[in-house]
């Protein structure tokens, strides 16, 4: 029983020990300020992706409710560009353009065959792994009006 410490010796922790408990946990809350941080990049995208399809459906139920004026093109329209058209058609494309501005630099087009219907809907998106970088994501929808 000679390798007994006696309460006397043993007072507590040593400064060193401290420090390295210190360290220790700072990097493990550095790593959960990371995680924290690229998680809402992600649900940001998720959400920007979100809203973009749901965008996508609702130029498509307004083009179902006119399909002959689908049928014969006039729904038809680019990036950048605002329908000249008067009317259902041109209230449709001009309301869903303006929502379109509500993702970043958001913008699409709509390219018609027949009742047939691409929906291209595009935004800026800031790269994950450069913040100077920039790229446009898209959500593409083809259908059947």
């Amino acid at each position: 029983m000679k390798n007994m410490v006696s309460p006397r010796q043993q007072r507590g922790f040593s400064l060193l020990e401290v420090l390295i408990a210190t360290v220790v946990l700072s990097i493990g809350l550095l790593g959960l300020a990371s995680l924290q941080t690229a998680s809402l990049k992600n649900n940001n995208a998720a959400l920007q992706r979100s809203q973009a399809t749901i965008m996508a459906y609702d130029i498509i139920d307004a083009m179902r409710a006119n399909q002959k004026k689908v049928e014969i093109g006039d729904y038809a329209i680019g990036y950048g560009q605002i329908s000249q058209k008067s009317g259902v058609v041109g209230t449709d494309i001009n309301t869903w353009k303006q929502e379109l501005k509500q993702l970043p630099q958001g913008d699409g087009q709509i390219i018609t065959n027949g009742l047939n219907v691409t929906i291209t809907i595009r935004w800026l998106n800031i790269s994950k792994n450069n913040q100077n970088s920039s790229h446009y994501e898209t959500v593409t929808l083809d259908t059947q009006v």
